[in-house]
């Protein structure tokens, strides 16, 4: 190789890191939001055994503002779910979003649950 010369290869792997940054930037947000609706829906599922229905399905409005949810998951994608012994904290919502300077969008589905077991444990 000659001095002063740019390598192709070293062009296209910083491009393609730097696209790989781009689109992290773009996309893991949203799973930082599922891994907080995971603590969300657990939270109010102990409210729930404890203090009733009710109450938790106030407490899921007031802990998805507590911990900051965005607006694109709603109170309305949640269900409290009854089942026979166990209950079932059960959230579901779809993101479309796009790629990064490709203009392709790309859809992003995501489902939480917390299952309140008869004897008082949340999973």
């Amino acid at each position: 190789m000659r001095r002063g010369r740019v390598q192709v290869m070293s062009v296209i792997l910083v491009a393609g890191i730097c696209y790989g940054i781009l689109c992290a930037w773009r996309f893991v947000p949203y799973y930082w939001d599922q891994r907080v609706m995971k603590e969300v829906v657990k939270i109010v599922g102990l409210y729930w055994k404890d203090l009733g229905k009710n109450k938790a399905v106030q407490m899921l409005a007031q802990e998805m503002y507590n911990r900051d949810v965005p607006t694109y998951i709603e109170e309305d994608d949640c269900e409290f779910r009854e089942e026979v012994g166990q209950r079932r904290v059960y959230c579901e919502w779809t993101v479309t979003d796009n790629w990064p300077l490709l203009g392709r969008t790309r859809t992003m589905h995501f489902v939480v649950e917390a299952l309140v077991l008869p004897s008082g444990v949340v999973q």
